[in-house]
Formats: structure tokens, C-alpha cells, sequence
């Protein structure tokens, strides 16, 4: 029997796929291992910041430390920065087990972002923040709690779930990405052609216009995220 969850399986970057990669970032050949991410989104933000060193990061639903994580390759092998908020209570203390950055156990819509950023001493300017909550009215409304007007990120990741959760989420976040000068790179991202779950961003300020130009891609069109990352789309 075919498992109706089989799509949502990881799709890694390995190393063979180095001269395929949309944008090359610096150093992207020494990567010699896979990446973490379900679908790239570590990769995304590499290619975006450049393959950058010592970047910064926010983490609004960590989920696992290592499995899906789109910022255990940045910790690891870019030794970035950052701070995470999980709800739930296990996964939080495996990642606080696993991983050298901390996460803080608690709400992702009743969290003070400022204070806790101010805790670890980061921002106001960031290098990626990633929104993942279920289901998606909750992920946009922990990224309205977070202060756009004070904080800046040069990425984002935003799950807005389309394919299950309809439209209304990922069109309020769009308008609202963009109120705060946010550019839409790649819409409609999904694991395979089928189920469109993320878009991805950049602010202008924080990322050079030859890289935007070279890794955007909005069309309205569902992307396998391989695909997209890849330049066949």
C-alpha cells in the first residue's frame, strides 16, 4: 500500500549537485554532506546571504534539533547564531540536549520576541527568520508578534500550508510581508509538485539585488523546491 504521507519525506542537497545550484554561493563546494532541511530551506538561505559565516538566526517552531531543522547546517557547519521558540516540551529539551544555540520552551503567540531577543544579546537585525506553527492562522499570527517595525531579517521562511489550509493565510502574509518592504523570491514551495505549504523572502536591505535577480521566481505556480533550487524551474 503507497503511504499517503510519502511526499512530505525530506529532499536533500548532496554534494553532487553543487554545479546544478541556482545561485553558487561562496564556498557552497565545500559542502560535502547533506543538509537538513525537508526542502532546502537552509540551502535557500545560504544561497541568499552567500554562504555567510557567524549569520543570525530566529527559529518560531523548531520542531526536531536535527530532523526537517532549517538551522542545524547554519549552527553546525557556519556556526551562526540564534535563538528558537518551541511549544512543546520534549522536542524543546532535545534541542537544548543536541545543539549548541538555545531554544525557550513556550507559546509562540503569547512570547515577548524583544525581551528574548534581548536575553541573548541579538538583533535587531537578523539573517533568517523561519514562521512554522500549525496550523497556519497560528503562524501568522506569531509572525505579527514578532515587531517588523523594529526587527529585520534578510530571510524568511514562512509555512503558510495553501494545500490543506487554503489561501486566506498565504495571501494576508503576502500583503503584510510586503507593508515592510519584504520580496517576495520563490511562491508556492512544496516537497514535491503537488502541495504548496511555503514562500520564501528577502529584504532588499540586507540582500544584494544580483542575487535576488538571480533566485527569484514567482509565478503562482506550485515549485518542488528541488526543482526550484536547482534553477529547472
Amino acid at each position: 500500500m503507497t503511504d499517503p504521507n510519502a511526499w512530505q519525506l525530506p529532499t536533500y542537497y548532496t554534494a553532487d549537485k553543487q554545479p546544478e545550484l541556482r545561485y553558487k554561493f561562496k564556498n557552497s563546494q565545500s559542502i560535502n554532506r547533506n543538509n537538513f532541511s525537508q526542502c532546502y530551506q537552509d540551502m535557500f538561505v545560504l544561497c541568499m546571504t552567500d554562504g555567510k559565516m557567524n549569520g543570525t538566526y530566529v527559529e518560531i517552531g523548531a520542531g526536531h534539533p536535527i530532523i526537517s531543522n532549517n538551522t542545524a547546517l547554519l549552527e553546525s557547519l557556519y556556526q551562526w547564531k540564534g535563538i528558537g521558540l518551541e511549544i512543546k516540551e520534549h522536542e524543546a529539551n532535545l534541542y537544548n540536549d543536541q545543539r549548541q544555540n538555545f531554544i525557550a520552551l513556550g507559546d509562540a503567540l503569547e512570547a515577548d520576541y524583544a525581551a528574548l531577543f534581548e536575553e541573548v544579546e541579538l538583533g535587531p537585525v537578523f539573517d533568517y527568520l523561519q514562521v512554522d506553527c500549525e496550523p497556519a492562522q497560528v503562524t501568522f499570527d506569531a509572525l505579527k508578534k514578532v515587531d517588523l517595525s523594529k526587527f529585520k531579517f534578510a530571510t524568511i521562511t514562512f509555512e503558510h500550508d495553501s494545500y490543506n489550509d487554503g489561501p486566506e493565510v498565504r495571501d494576508a502574509s503576502r500583503e503584510y510581508l510586503e507593508s515592510f518592504g519584504y520580496v517576495l523570491i520563490a511562491d508556492n514551495i512544496s516537497v514535491d509538485d503537488q502541495h504548496p505549504f511555503e514562500d520564501w523572502w528577502a529584504h532588499p536591505d540586507l540582500v544584494s539585488a544580483d542575487i535576488i535577480d538571480a533566485m527569484k521566481c514567482v509565478n503562482g505556480e506550485t515549485k518542488k523546491a528541488e526543482d526550484y533550487m536547482l534553477g529547472r524551474v
